[in-house]
C-alpha cells in the first residue's frame, strides 16, 4: 500500500520526555502520536519540571483527559462535562515497553479535514491541503509557533518518507524517497513544509502489448489505405443510387401498365 509517512520528533528538554507526530496518507489522513520516555529507571519519581509529579502520574493524567481532534470544533461546549456528542476526540492507549512508557494518541481525517487537525494546528497556524487532478500538495506557513509557547524547546525534526513520485519539495535534505525537514530556533520563524506528490504512479511491470492494448485496425490504416476506403465507399454509393433509380422505373412502370388494363 503506498503511503506517506510524515514524522515530528520534537526533542522536549524536559528530563527525558520526547513526542513524535506520525502522520500516515492513503485514504485517509492518520495521525499517530507518541508522548513518551525512555528513562524508566525514574519512572516513579517526581520530576520538578512536571511539577513535581511523576512521568506514571503524568502519563495517568493524560489518559484520562479528553482530547479533541479538531481544532475549534464547533459541536464542543465550554460548559459541558465529559465526552461530547458530535465533539471528535483522538483515540488513545497507553504505551509500556521495554523501551518506553507514555500515551499514544491517533485519529483518521479525511482529506477535506485534515487542515482542522489539532495537532498541526498546535504547530502551524495553516496547514493547506490542495489537489490538482492526481497531484496533492501539502503546505504550512512560514511559523512554527511551538517554539514561542515551549521555551525549552531546541528543534523539530520532520521526516516524510513516501513510494509517491515526488513533484516538489522545500525539505532541506532527502536521500533514497526521504525528506527531511529540521526547524530549530535559528529558522523557526521563516520556515515552511511545502510538498507535492503524485497518488498515480504508470505501472508498466504487467503490460503486455499483446493484451487488450492493440490499436484498433482502423487507427492503424495509412492515409493511402484511408483514401481507397473512402473511394470503395463512394463506389458502393454510387452503385446502390443507380439500383434505386432502376427500381423506381420499373415500379412506375408496372403501376402504369395496372393502369392501362383496368382502363380497357
Amino acid at each position: 500500500m503506498k503511503k506517506v509517512i510524515l514524522l515530528i520528533v520534537c526533542i522536549i528538554i524536559l528530563s527525558g520526555c520526547s513526542v513524535e507526530y506520525n502522520l500516515t496518507i492513503d485514504e485517509f489522513f492518520t495521525e499517530d502520536i507518541l508522548i513518551f520516555t525512555d528513562d524508566l529507571s525514574n519512572l516513579d519519581v517526581n520530576q520538578e519540571d512536571y511539577y513535581n509529579k511523576s512521568y506514571r502520574a503524568l502519563f495517568s493524567d493524560m489518559l484520562n483527559t479528553n482530547i479533541m481532534a479538531y481544532y475549534n470544533d464547533e459541536n464542543f461546549d465550554p460548559y459541558g462535562e465529559g465526552i461530547q456528542t458530535n465533539v471528535k476526540y483522538y483515540n488513545k492507549k497507553l504505551i509500556n515497553n521495554n523501551s518506553m512508557y507514555g500515551v499514544n494518541y491517533n485519529f483518521d481525517f479525511d482529506y477535506n479535514n485534515f487542515y482542522r487537525s489539532n495537532a498541526i494546528k498546535a504547530c502551524f497556524n495553516e496547514i493547506n491541503v490542495s489537489k490538482y487532478e492526481d497531484i496533492y500538495t501539502l503546505k504550512t506557513n512560514n511559523k512554527c509557533k511551538l517554539f514561542d509557547t515551549y521555551p525549552l524547546l531546541d528543534n523539530i525534526k520532520i521526516i516524510i518518507n513516501t513510494d509517491f513520485d515526488i513533484i516538489y519539495n522545500n525539505a532541506d535534505f532527502s536521500s533514497d524517497g526521504i525528506y527531511t525537514w529540521v526547524i530549530d530556533r535559528n529558522n523557526y520563524s521563516n520556515k515552511s513544509i511545502n510538498i507535492s506528490f503524485d497518488t498515480v504512479t504508470d505501472n508498466l511491470d504487467d503490460f503486455n502489448p499483446e493484451d487488450d492494448n492493440e490499436i484498433p485496425d482502423d487507427e492503424n490504416e495509412s492515409p493511402d489505405d484511408n483514401s481507397d476506403t473512402l473511394d470503395n465507399q463512394q463506389s458502393k454509393n454510387h452503385i446502390l443510387i443507380i439500383l434505386l433509380v432502376v427500381s423506381l422505373f420499373f415500379v412506375g412502370l408496372i403501376i402504369i401498365i395496372v393502369v392501362k388494363r383496368k382502363k380497357l
